[in-house]
């Protein structure tokens, strides 16, 4: 820990129990275990001459030594056992002017926690640290299972269990939601014209391939191969064909052969390139930034839009019946059969391959969207098929060695509920990762039965075709260029960026009626992107210390409480400060430091704002939301150990768990209280802001929002950077969910845009329900406006 200056100071860091708000104390400096060693090895310097008492705060029983210099001061007494507490050693005369040398030595390593210099000798850092910390007797950190667990693409997943089939149902419509919020695709944008064009037809033995390009984004050029047959006439089954990740791309033979194969039994079969493969290189496959994942702009959720895109071609075929549409491949095109299969039903029959695993789900960026699996992983997703009939296919040698035992039980559980069994089946074979000829024929086999109604399996043998190399099929070449109109790399994205930005825009409320139903389609999408589950009770630890429950002080009692959702694995830190009075009325007052943000470093007392509530007979609640305050121990740090390579897609980003720890400890207070306010102090402004979208019945809203630059993605990298947070309309979207209740917005600057937002309430009727301030406005009128 850096030195703290002295006067006008600010101890604000998430690694310090002690942090304090901004107030006129004297010289004090504080140090926690890394300060201890920087200083050991370095020196000790003060900011101001003068006397200082040194204060440690040590385990029972710990003798320490302290030289500074060729003064030695040692501690007295710490009490005795494990419990810690404070002791004053001494009192010495330092300069400021000099840099000392600073030893310490006790038992052993982890004896000592904090390391106190103040050059006030009424200082009590006891009545301090117990309106501080939930644990004023030991220094250890919160066991929140959030920084300890970390989902990844090799995590094993278990299947929920459901009650009832409606409970599925409900599940699988959030499910479809999350992947399409996920992939930006939330609400749908509107299509552009395909504009398909066929550059050659090479004509084979008992089908064709057309080679083709259609404009799945204005500008984007999407090469194709269509495999026609040539002897079938009236209405057919229509197919598409992503592949996985194989350098061919849908050149490769296992693609070639099926979709040839699938022509010849009379299909007409779509098989398509991945981005950045082979013709398919206006991008690059890996391209990726944090910006664009603001606005859910990723490879992943390109790819499906493509896959969907391809439906929309082949559904417009006059030849194709489209109560017949399949859809198989294997790898990461099994990713992308079973996540187009979800969220399209004009999919009739699925076949993912070597893909629907309980623990591996998906090794490339194409797969791994950010948000797509944060709280569900391919088993569910793929059961979310049924009612249509699906195949899944595995094999001993790859991720799907459990398909018999794991994962075909576990979706056959949904197709059992709905009364379907008959609708699934798999394929299982001793080899490895693959499309090989035994898992085609499997298909072919599962496709003739529902798609062509043909059960005589011997039909479905797979006969030879000639191999196409890649220049052949390539759609792109020296003959047939891609057009001039085609944008590069960064234009493109700029233009589905935009698009995506237009789409919003079109669905933005301008009245009453459009406003309720822009909440029901963005509110969920706002809680998918942020993961914000609003608990319907919340469970409280009372956190006694040295038996006592409570702190008593002259005109309050505070009480230390941990936080928990039922079922779930957060911990929120929390002290409420009760008047003595009956209190009907809750103040959840959220500091970006911690509930350590609500009392006075020089008085010990609760700071001025805390005291004013108090005095009016309402309670204060101070919390510690994710990673701040009790979360860490000044032995150690707590680190948030981010190592999979796909962290965004499989874990909730630190804001947003902070955002759900303002829910939950919201909801606690009104099951407590007949009225509640909010007030998010500097950052945790912005943390209160979005939390109040989910909250309904707060009587009164107050933040600071730091002159955050709403148009500036720069920005939100830096404060907010939760991907997709943009492509649901941010800050936007929280107002649109809580007018008409009131809400006070201050510090706004010149770069927090209210535009929308003041329109809102316009057309709501409730303009004096909205309050903005350009400026920061000072304590004593955030308690003028509680007060109102």
């Amino acid at each position: 820990m850096k030195n703290v200056k002295i006067v006008k100071i600010v101890i604000v860091t998430m690694l310090v129990c002690l942090a304090i708000q901004i107030l006129e104390v004297k010289a004090m400096m504080i140090f926690n275990s890394t300060g201890i060693e920087k200083i050991t090895s370095e020196s000790l310097k003060v900011t101001e001459s003068g006397t200082y008492y040194i204060w440690l705060w040590g385990r029972g029983g710990t003798s320490v030594t302290i030289k500074i210099d060729e003064a030695e001061l040692k501690n007295k007494n710490f009490g005795s056992g494990n419990i810690f507490s404070w002791g004053k050693v001494g009192q010495l005369e330092l300069s400021a002017e000099k840099a000392y040398e600073f030893k310490m030595a006790s038992t052993q390593k982890d004896d000592v926690a904090w390391f106190v210099l103040t050059s006030d000798e009424n200082f009590n850092p006891q009545r301090i640290h117990e309106l501080m910390s939930i644990y004023p007797e030991r220094p250890s950190p919160l066991p929140d299972l959030r920084y300890r667990e970390m989902r990844h693409t090799y995590s094993s997943f278990p299947f929920p269990e459901y009650d009832s089939l409606e409970d599925w149902k409900d599940r699988k419509n959030d499910i479809r939601r999350k992947i399409l919020v996920s992939a930006g695709l939330w609400p749908m944008p509107e299509p552009c014209p395909l504009n398909v064009k066929v550059v050659e037809t090479l004509d084979r033995d008992g089908y064709t391939v057309e080679k083709m390009y259609m404009e799945t984004w204005p500008g984007y050029y999407f090469p194709c191969s269509l495999y026609r047959p040539k002897d079938k006439s009236g209405s057919l089954p229509g197919i598409i064909n992503p592949h996985g990740h194989w350098a061919e791309g849908r050149m490769a033979e296992a693609v070639q052969k099926r979709c040839a194969n699938f022509a010849l039994q009379g299909y007409i079969a779509l098989s398509y390139n991945m981005v950045g493969y082979i013709d398919n290189n206006q991008l690059d496959h890996r391209f990726r930034s944090d910006e664009l994942y603001l606005w859910s702009v990723s490879v992943g959720g390109l790819q499906l839009w493509n896959s969907i895109r391809a439906l929309d071609f082949i559904t417009s075929l006059p030849e194709v019946d489209n109560s017949r549409i399949a859809c198989t491949g294997c790898s990461g095109g099994g990713s992308q059969t079973f996540l187009v299969t979800a969220v399209d039903d004009r999919i009739k029959v699925t076949a993912p391959v070597c893909m629907v695993s309980s623990h591996f789900q998906g090794g490339c960026i194409c797969e791994n969207a950010p948000s797509l699996r944060l709280d569900t992983y391919n088993v569910e997703i793929a059961a979310t098929a049924a009612p249509i009939p699906q195949i899944l296919v595995g094999a001993t040698g790859d991720w799907t060695d459990l398909t018999p035992e794991v994962e075909y039980p576990e979706v056959l559980s949904i197709y059992k509920m709905m009364g379907i069994g008959n609708k699934l089946t798999y394929y299982y074979q001793d080899a490895g990762h693959n499309y090989n000829q035994n898992s085609r024929e499997a298909v072919y086999k599962w496709f003739g039965k529902w798609l062509l109604n043909e059960n005589d399996e011997s039909k479905f043998r797979e006969v030879e075709t000639p191999f196409e190399t890649i220049e052949t099929l390539r759609t792109f070449d020296k003959k047939h260029k891609r057009p001039d109109s085609a944008p590069d790399q960064n234009s493109l994205l700029k233009s589905i960026t935009s698009h995506f930005k237009n789409t919003l825009d079109a669905i933005w409320p301008r009245g009453i009626e459009s406003l309720k139903e822009y909440r029901e389609i963005m509110l969920p999408a706002l809680g998918d992107v942020l993961n914000v589950k609003v608990p319907d009770t919340v469970n409280a630890k009372l956190m006694p210390n040295r038996g006592s429950a409570h702190v008593k002080r002259e005109n309050f009692m505070a009480a230390r409480y941990i936080l928990t959702r039922p079922g779930e694995k957060d911990q929120v830190p929390a002290i409420v400060y009760k008047p003595r009075s009956n209190s009907k009325t809750a103040n959840l007052i959220v500091y970006p430091q911690g509930k350590a943000g609500l009392v006075d470093m020089n008085s010990g007392k609760p700071s001025v704002m805390v005291e004013s509530l108090i005095e009016k007979g309402q309670t204060v609640v101070g919390i510690d939301t994710f990673l701040t305050g009790d979360h860490h121990s000044p032995l150690k740090d707590t680190v948030r150990e981010k190592y999979c390579t796909y962290f965004s897609t499989f874990n909730v980003e630190d804001e947003a768990l902070r955002i759900q720890d303002i829910v939950t400890a919201a909801i606690y207070l009104q099951g407590k209280y007949d009225s509640v306010n909010i007030i998010g102090l500097d950052e945790a402004g912005l943390w209160c802001f979005m939390a109040r979208a989910f909250l309904d019945n707060i009587d009164n809203t107050v933040v600071d929002v730091m002159e955050f630059d709403t148009n500036a993605e720069s920005a939100w990298v830096e404060k907010l950077n939760i991907p997709g947070i943009l492509r649901v309309g941010g800050f936007d979207t929280a107002v649109a969910c809580i007018v008409p209740d009131k809400i006070f917005i201050h510090n706004t600057g010149s770069g927090f845009d209210t535009e929308r937002m003041i329109k809102l309430y316009g057309i709501s009727g409730v303009d004096d329900k909205l309050n903005i301030r350009k400026i920061k406005v000072a304590d004593s009128e955030i308690l003028a406006i509680l007060s109102e």
